[in-house]
């Protein structure tokens, strides 16, 4: 995949989000709640949050 391509994919991954991350209320929350799904979409086998977390720059274990 080339990296024009897989920003066009984060992009439509955020649009996609924001429409089911509204009802959660903050935008702290709505923020940190897609970089969690995004984590998750990418490869490893442990779905416990410290690896989740490390699989991302942003990736934060308390605020996640």
């Amino acid at each position: 995949m080339t990296n024009a391509r897989a920003e066009r994919c984060r992009k439509r991954l955020v649009r996609f989000l924001a429409d089911w991350l509204e009802p959660v209320g903050r935008t702290e929350r709505r923020h940190w709640a897609g970089v969690y799904v995004r984590s998750l979409l990418l490869n490893g086998e442990r779905k416990s949050i410290e690896p989740l977390a490390a699989r991302l720059p942003e990736g934060n274990v308390q605020a996640m």
